[in-house]
């Protein structure tokens, strides 16, 4: 199913909701993936603020099980920035 949203409204909508997993730990996972498939939609600039709040993050949930998670998350956000800074 396809949401009709804008590429500005998107990146806002993933951002908001990683913030709320981070704290929360509720389905980060499901996050996670929905954002992965939708990361060549947000924009160069809300992918930033995404990569950088991965780096600010203190809270991992359970550090066991989470932790690794969201540090490949980030690894995946950035692959994404250099996927886009070596096609321009």
């Amino acid at each position: 199913m396809k949401i009709d949203i804008s590429q500005k409204d998107l990146g806002t909508l993933c951002i908001c909701v990683m913030r709320y997993c981070q704290k929360q730990v509720y389905m980060p996972d499901l996050i996670r993936r929905i954002c992965s498939d939708h990361l060549h939609e947000i924009s160069d600039m809300d992918l930033d603020v995404m990569i950088n709040d991965c780096r600010r993050m203190t809270l991992y949930g359970d550090g066991r099980i989470d932790a690794l998670e969201w540090l490949r998350w980030e690894e995946a956000l950035y692959r994404e920035k250099i996927r886009r800074n070596h096609e321009n």
